[in-house]
């Protein structure tokens, strides 16, 4: 059987065999062809698809990055904010409470070089934080007891007029009551002594405290200062993982530069109010 399949084989024209040939070869460059195309989609898709992760990626860090950027921003501000004894401490508090969450994703994202940069930054804003609260509290506290002589002060001032007015109505109405005019000269001397002693407590006070804020006022500039020099390290480490180019040396130069021109400024400041103070 198998020889009359090759005697059947060679009975076949050349012609025919060209044109089975030709027909195999086209059918092979269709698959080819077909094979390559659905090859280079594969590929193109794996591109698109590590492309569009890799923009997915980058759009979250690049959230987390400004959300706590303008957290530690907000806490850094906050420093100069202590020295100002109309702010209420809940409201500084606050903004570190609620600035924590948004530096911590840097530690959920971040590269290590990074998150020692920003714990490096927070660390010393805390640091700062802390050191001028508590310079600030004894002048908080002084502030409150200066409130409340002040608020004595005016309630005596009140009954010695009081007392002053109804001295008068009785002259004015001649009535002639010793007793009576001996009760209300007594009661007079009586605020008008607690007038004069809470008077002199009430400008020590001031006097203090005004001293002190100045100080404490110096020293958050000095907090200022020292911490925005760990700015360059945080800001060029977030840059490098956000692939933007960053000079550090002379971002450095600035900050220096920045910091130089602060002291200079507080120091003519400070001059400038000796007279006054």
């Amino acid at each position: 059987m198998v020889a009359n399949l090759l005697d059947l084989l060679q009975k076949v024209p050349d012609v025919v065999w060209a044109a089975v040939i030709a027909a195999i070869l086209t059918l092979s460059g269709v698959l080819l062809t077909t094979l390559s195309n659905f090859i280079l989609t594969i590929l193109k898709f794996k591109h698109d698809f590590v492309k569009q992760d890799h923009e997915r990626n980058m759009a979250l860090r690049r959230q987390v990055y400004l959300d706590a950027v303008e957290a530690i921003t907000g806490n850094y501000l906050s420093i100069m904010k202590i020295s100002d004894l109309t702010y209420p401490d809940s409201e500084i508090s606050k903004q570190f409470a609620s600035s924590a969450g948004k530096i911590n994703m840097v530690y959920v994202i971040g590269t290590t070089e990074t998150v020692r940069t920003i714990s490096e930054l927070n660390a010393s804003i805390t640091k700062e934080y802390l050191k001028l609260t508590a310079e600030r509290l004894p002048l908080v506290q002084r502030r409150n007891e200066i409130k409340t002589i002040d608020n004595q002060i005016k309630n005596n001032l009140s009954q010695r007029n009081q007392m002053m007015e109804l001295f008068k109505n009785l002259k004015i109405n001649r009535v002639q009551d010793e007793e009576q005019f001996d009760m209300i000269e007594k009661y007079y001397k009586i605020h008008e002594s607690q007038i004069s002693k809470l008077d002199h407590n009430f400008r020590e006070l001031i006097e203090k405290n005004q001293g002190g804020q100045k100080q404490l006022h110096i020293n958050c500039m000095e907090s200022f200062n020292t911490i925005r020099g760990y700015f360059p390290d945080a800001i060029g480490c977030i840059r490098k993982e956000m692939g933007l180019s960053f000079n550090e040396r002379e971002f450095r130069k600035i900050v220096d530069l920045e910091a130089e021109e602060s002291r200079k400024a507080v120091q003519d400041f400070m001059e400038k109010i000796k007279p006054y103070s």
